[in-house]
């Protein structure tokens, strides 16, 4: 088990929270836990991911029922900004959520929370239904549909709660759900952002590009990723990368649920459009798909407003285009900036990850000598790293005099 990873030798939950995870009350059963490593590979840097197994033993010490969950839980030793996003998807979880299905008639959009407690989240196991994260050749056209009807199904269930209360959703918690990442606050975010900054400026030079254009790129980003002023503003995924996606597939049809809302922030729901598209999708399939995704995002937008009778006005397929277009930067610094770390094979994620100063040195001062190491192991890591930055320096061309 991990370092940092939950034990049994502490006891972490009573037996009237292990009788409501198993659906049961009033009766004479008992209850076991254990907890194992959800995987083998990395799949959050903020966070612990773990399998909880709880046994129902009757009166004869038989085991009548066995349930298993995912759980997240924040890791013993944490700095200001790994609290904060904890803090915010356990609100998020606990207080938004249930706000947000109530009266929703559709398909869920977000595995079900039956726990919030003290650092833990307790949530249905997607794996056990059949859902898996999709990545490489096999994320194709029939999941990035499945992924922007989920988006959707998400932003929709943001619309009509905010109908329903009359008020902007980020007034539920105020301050809690801003940008918490591409901010210019002189913490831990913005030092996060420079390290990503000094990767990129290397790899432009490194590609005879002027590497003036990163940081003007993401000083455009820090302004165009806040909440609209006067367009259509919603909870976003702000992650949405293939990780934080899962997937099941039955015949031709495919299902979708995001997952992992720590970075989640009200704001444009462009946002969500683009960082899935520059986070998920090659240049030439980007722009052979882009429009056609976004229309399956307007379709599945238009029919679950209507079929939830919404009574305010619904955003059109030409302003959801003229959107995109104003918040593209978005998407392509989001690109640049996560993919020298979400690109990691298993091997350097657990080197990047094995040593708590090393990454907080990695993640706050400069991560440049470790991503110069994986790009000169890794041609495909490398190309991925340089065509995002190209693709980021080419359309800044455009738009910068």
């Amino acid at each position: 088990m991990e370092e940092n990873s939950l034990s049994n030798e502490v006891v972490l939950f009573s037996d009237n929270e292990l009788a409501k995870l198993a659906g049961e009350s009033g009766n004479s059963n008992s209850y076991e836990y254990s907890l194992t490593n959800f995987s083998n590979e990395t799949l959050g840097y903020l966070s612990n991911h773990q399998s909880l197994e709880v046994k129902v033993i009757n009166e004869e010490k038989v085991t009548v029922k066995a349930l298993t969950f995912f759980v997240k839980s924040q890791k013993k030793e944490t700095n200001d900004f790994e609290r904060a996003v904890f803090k915010r998807e356990s609100t998020f979880f606990s207080d938004v959520v249930p706000l947000m299905n109530q009266n929703f008639k559709s398909e869920p959009w977000i595995p079900q929370c039956f726990l919030v407690k003290n650092g833990i989240l307790v949530m249905e196991d997607l794996k056990v239904q059949g859902f898996e994260s999709i990545k490489g050749s096999n994320f194709g056209i029939d999941y990035w549909k499945s992924a922007m009807e989920a988006l959707a199904r998400f932003h929709v269930s943001s619309i009509l709660l905010e109908e329903r209360i009359q008020k902007p959703l980020s007034d539920l918690h105020p301050g809690l759900f801003e940008e918490i990442v591409f901010v210019d606050d002189n913490g831990l975010s913005w030092r996060w952002l420079l390290a990503g900054i000094e990767i990129a400026e290397i790899i432009a030079q490194n590609l005879n590009l002027d590497p003036t254009f990163i940081a003007k790129a993401y000083n455009l980003t820090l302004e165009r990723i806040r909440p609209s002023k006067k367009d259509l503003n919603v909870f976003c995924h702000s992650d949405l990368w293939y990780n934080n996606m899962m997937f099941k597939k039955n015949n031709e049809q495919v299902e979708c649920r995001l997952v992992d809302f720590q970075m989640t922030a009200y704001t444009s729901y462009a946002i969500d459009l683009l960082q899935f598209m520059y986070m998920n999708i090659d240049g030439d399939l980007k722009n052979k798909y882009e429009k056609e995704l976004m229309k399956v995002y307007h379709s599945k937008l238009v029919q679950e407003l209507e079929k939830h009778e919404y009574q305010g006005q619904i955003v059109s397929f030409e302003k959801i285009l003229k959107d995109a277009d104003e918040k593209r930067i978005c998407g392509l610094v989001a690109a640049v900036q996560l993919f020298p770390i979400a690109l990691l094979s298993k091997e350097f994620s657990r080197q990047y990850m094995a040593d708590s100063e090393k990454f907080e040195y990695y993640s706050f001062t400069t991560r440049a000598e470790f991503i110069k190491t994986v790009m000169e192991a890794d041609d495909g890591y490398r190309k991925k790293l340089e065509d995002a930055v190209s693709d980021l320096v080419e359309y800044m061309k455009t738009i910068v005099n």
